[in-house]
């Protein structure tokens, strides 16, 4: 089934980080950082900041909630087909390629232009700095994040969907092994902790991606074990509510705070979502798109961006950035984009690469 909650939820974590990077025009050519921007700033004066103080300030751990999504889907989707061999690894391999490659060769090559008019307009690369070649041939095969980087290049959020990469491959090989369950999950979850001191980035999406298969197969144990829709989404909301009390009940800055949003709050959101989404059969097309273009919001925000920039300093245009029209605008133009190229780049190219590369076999891989 299609989890439209889930879609929904997704969208509106992209636009999380879109939020949350708004504040990149703020930042001087050559700088990069949560506290390194013009002379004068001031969070609290972003449009909109105490309504949306969350999304400023900590929207990248919207990141984290992506890898939690994943898990689920990929489990839901994939993972008894996998295990059986009902579908193998070149056609799996396509069909995740297919769905992410297009778009990161679209925002790549305007980026590398990009940032080089912005050496010769300002002197410095925008945002991101390790743009050389190293960088770039990391990019081109998806390892800008695999732990032999520099650094952030070129478009930086691409830094996670590298990583997914890896996950991917990862989920693959497991699932071709192991048959998951509930118990697994929790257990890889685990295991993979042990690696914060190894890649902290890694090991962390590694262990919000399993924790979001444990979340499918608990989903799964509810829908069979609890037959009243009503009580399935109370035990569900039960779950999400025993995350956020352990989550207020861990002091301010703790370093545990962080991880019980990422491996407790978030899974059992999506816990929730998709008990009640399965439970009712919730019509959300009205909404979904927001879902369908988040991939598309997430690459191309940045990219747009530095457009936006370097015509504003190449034209001298006085331009307000803290005014909540011009952010309203930007987050408008942001989605208008993606919705285009969703439609007319994204889902054709997607297409045409999975009928060429992808034929039907007696085992379908």
């Amino acid at each position: 089934m299609r989890y439209q909650s889930l879609d929904v939820l997704r969208g509106v974590a992209s636009l999380t980080v879109v939020i949350f990077h708004y504040k990149h025009f703020f930042f001087k050519p050559g700088e990069f950082g949560n506290d390194v921007a013009d002379p004068g700033f001031n969070a609290a004066d972003l449009p909109f900041f105490d309504s949306m103080r969350f999304a400023y300030v900590d929207g990248w751990t919207a990141v984290q909630l992506f890898f939690v999504l994943s898990g689920f889907i990929l489990f839901a989707l994939y993972h008894r087909k996998v295990n059986t061999q009902a579908i193998g690894g070149w056609k799996f391999s396509v069909l995740r390629f297919s769905r992410l490659y297009p778009l990161h060769i679209l925002t790549l090559v305007p980026v590398v232009v990009l940032q080089a008019v912005s050496v010769g307009q300002n002197g410095a690369y925008l945002f991101y700095q390790f743009n050389d070649v190293k960088h770039l041939l990391l990019n081109l095969v998806f390892a800008s994040q695999w732990g032999i980087q520099e650094g952030d290049s070129f478009n930086g959020p691409v830094w996670s969907v590298s990583i997914e990469i890896l996950l991917y491959a990862i989920f693959f090989w497991t699932s071709r092994k192991l048959r998951f369950n509930l118990t697994r999950c929790v257990a890889a979850s685990v295991a993979f902790a042990l690696l914060w001191f190894v890649d902290y980035q890694i090991s962390t999406a590694l262990v919000c991606f399993f924790a979001g298969g444990g979340i499918f197969f608990l989903s799964e144990y509810f829908h069979d074990s609890i037959r009243d829709p009503r009580t399935r989404v109370l035990a569900s909301l039960a779950v999400l509510a025993g995350a956020i009390l352990i989550l207020i009940l861990i002091p301010a800055n703790h370093f545990l705070g962080r991880r019980t949003l990422n491996f407790l709050v978030f899974p059992a959101t999506v816990l929730s979502l998709a008990t009640l989404d399965r439970s009712y059969s919730l019509n959300l097309r009205w909404i979904r798109w927001v879902g369908e273009i988040s991939y598309s919001t997430y690459m191309l925000h940045v990219p747009l961006q530095m457009l936006i920039l370097l015509v504003v300093g190449g034209f001298a245009l006085n331009v307000n950035f803290h005014d909540p029209g011009v952010f309203l605008g930007f987050c408008v133009f942001v989605i208008v984009i993606a919705i285009l190229s969703f439609r007319y780049f994204e889902i054709p190219l997607q297409s045409a690469i999975r009928s060429r590369l992808t034929t039907p076999s007696p085992r379908g891989s």
